[in-house]
């Protein structure tokens, strides 16, 4: 459940408070697997040579991963 539903419906106040931690919870979970991540690709990339394409797909999905944390 996001945020956004968790306010429209009449949860008690500390119930709704504490559903809502663990959303956030578990968007920064997927926020910190993005993280590690793009740690990752940077070590792969060398600053003198393009990336490979592998590398740059997985920026790609990182980039998705986030995004779509974001619109919740």
């Amino acid at each position: 459940m996001c945020l956004k539903e968790l306010l429209k419906t009449n949860i008690r106040s500390k119930r709704q408070f504490e559903l809502q931690a663990r959303v956030m919870e578990g968007k920064a979970s997927k926020l910190m697997n993005a993280s590690h991540a793009l740690k990752a690709i940077i070590s792969e990339v060398n600053d003198n040579a393009p990336a490979p394409w592998e590398t740059l797909i997985k920026l790609i999905e990182v980039y998705r991963m986030t995004e779509k944390l974001t619109q919740k």
